[in-house]
């Protein structure tokens, strides 16, 4: 059995201090950050971390200076840590409630959701499959299925600066089932992963 200490640093406090190298550690600023190890993984570019990851998947060409069993960990775990603050006003998660926000999550979960097979076809002889993975995919079923419940998807026009409630309610496009949407981007990541497989055929 393994034992650790626990600390927390805030920035008053922190000058002067050292980690060793690989220290288990994460680092919440106000920018959504989060850093793993030695490397810094910043949450407000998850897109390009996801667009990165699949690429490296299936071009089999590594990112310079990544630690990919470290990356993998602090995805999934960002995940759940996701699927616990879906009501918190902690400003290191996303806001779901904004279109950005809710892009983000689904992206995420995207890649949670497909993360398995990348793998497999990468071959970049990452860890053997853990609890976290499920824990991930089920984190961002149960948080789309908390969206649905609560909200609606609501496109609008570039027309109008502002909308009432009413407006909103009533609104000419109409709301969208967040759930709905969250499987069509699914379908559409799968589809993408296909086609860039065909084309990796030709990279190699």
């Amino acid at each position: 059995m393994s034992y650790y200490l626990q600390y927390l640093v805030t920035p008053a406090d922190s000058e002067g201090r050292y980690i060793q190298p690989e220290t288990l550690h994460a680092v919440v600023t106000l920018e959504h950050s989060v850093i793993c190890g030695e490397k810094f993984y910043a949450t407000v570019t998850l897109p390009k971390t996801v667009s990165e990851w699949v690429g490296t998947c299936m071009r089999r060409v590594k990112i310079n200076e990544t630690v990919y069993a470290q990356l993998r960990d602090v995805i999934l775990r960002l995940m759940v840590y996701y699927n616990l603050g879906i009501e918190a006003t902690d400003p290191h998660i996303p806001e779901m409630q904004t279109g950005e926000g809710l892009l983000d999550i689904v992206t995420l979960g995207n890649l949670c959701l497909f993360l398995s097979a990348l793998e497999n076809f990468a071959a970049l002889n990452y860890p053997k499959a853990n609890s976290t993975l499920p824990k991930a995919r089920r984190a961002y079923l149960d948080l789309i299925y908390q969206l649905c419940k609560n909200y609606s998807l609501v496109l609008l026009s570039n027309e109008e600066s502002t909308y009432s409630y009413e407006e909103l309610f009533h609104h000419s496009l109409g709301s969208h089932d967040i759930a709905k949407f969250a499987k069509s981007s699914a379908v559409y990541f799968a589809c993408s992963l296909i086609m860039s497989a065909r084309k990796a055929a030709g990279w190699r």
